[in-house]
């Protein structure tokens, strides 16, 4: 993350964090900073280490109430928790994408070598095999995502005193998410907050608004 231009990103007083440089005190900002908090959902209380896990997780819980066929519910709501209690936020981002093969089949490539030997990537066949399926955005759409991103930054910054002085401490300057691989969460690399990007910096936002201004 990193101020807008107008507020002088790249400057000493306000480095750039890009895809590169996830170290240091903004990092703190990032979805996958160990950030512990917990989320009551549907009368039960689920634990989450990132907000990134928290994200992949929730995708799957929320398609789940549109599905009428009970096995197939109880099917993504298993891999909900699957993906939740991943090893790492980056794993669980893998087992969120359910990316597929031209075939069909489940594409199982990754960079990790230890993924392949996992109990994640047993739950990503097993959890195929039962019907799940990344949700699409018909089943989920953006409002529906931008939702959950707001509901789990939500939690993390209440429930973590650091996280929240850090990001309460930005005051109003424009957070940017400076990512040249993503320009829905992230900015494209463009440096600029436009109304169809960045919209994890928005989010932040949106709770620095709250923490700021409690009602």
């Amino acid at each position: 993350f990193y101020t807008a231009p107008r507020d002088g990103a790249g400057s000493p007083a306000s480095p750039l964090l890009n895809n590169k440089d996830r170290n240091g005190s903004r990092s703190v900002l990032s979805n996958f900073a160990p950030t512990p908090f917990t989320l009551s959902m549907d009368d039960t209380v689920h634990e989450y280490r990132t907000v990134e896990c928290a994200f992949q997780s929730l995708k799957y819980r929320f398609a789940a109430r549109t599905l009428s066929n009970a096995t197939l519910r109880d099917a993504h709501l298993s891999y909900a928790s699957a993906i939740a209690h991943a090893q790492t936020p980056a794993v669980a981002f893998k087992m969120s994408s359910m990316k597929l093969n031209k075939d069909g089949t489940l594409n199982l490539a990754y960079a990790n070598p230890h993924f392949h030997t996992s109990v994640e990537k047993s739950r990503m066949e097993t959890a195929f095999e039962a019907g799940v399926r990344s949700p699409t955005l018909h089943e989920l759409t953006t409002a529906d995502r931008i939702q959950i991103m707001d509901l789990a930054l939500a939690a993390k910054f209440e429930q973590n005193g650091t996280a929240r002085q850090y990001l309460i401490s930005t005051g109003t300057r424009v957070l940017i998410e400076h990512s040249t691989r993503d320009s829905h969460w992230g900015d494209g690399g463009s440096g600029e907050n436009r109304p169809d990007n960045n919209h994890l910096g928005k989010a932040l936002m949106r709770v620095r608004s709250r923490l700021l201004d409690p009602v």
